[in-house]
């Protein structure tokens, strides 16, 4: 899945805008999603950069992940077929 296909699938399986999607891509790919430190600082900088509560940022990160493993998970259970 590429950046646009995420941030689309990311928008409609939260409901947010795509703007609000993308804003949360970019914290996604400034730090690295592995890692329970690093969870708490993606949704300490979602709540900052987007102006939102702990509880939208925690369901945003979990969203995003999920959608994240689907895809390694697709990927590997089929590796010539695209996901687009």
């Amino acid at each position: 899945m590429n950046k646009t296909g995420f941030i689309k699938k990311l928008s409609e399986e939260a409901n947010i805008s795509i703007e609000k999607a993308t804003l949360i891509d970019s914290v996604l790919e400034d730090i690295p999603i592995i890692g329970k430190t690093n969870k708490e600082k993606i949704i300490a900088t979602l709540e900052e950069k987007i102006n939102i509560n702990r509880d939208e940022a925690e369901n945003y990160y979990e969203i995003a992940s999920k959608i994240m493993v689907e895809t390694v998970k697709y990927k590997l259970r089929h590796p010539f077929k695209s996901i687009d």
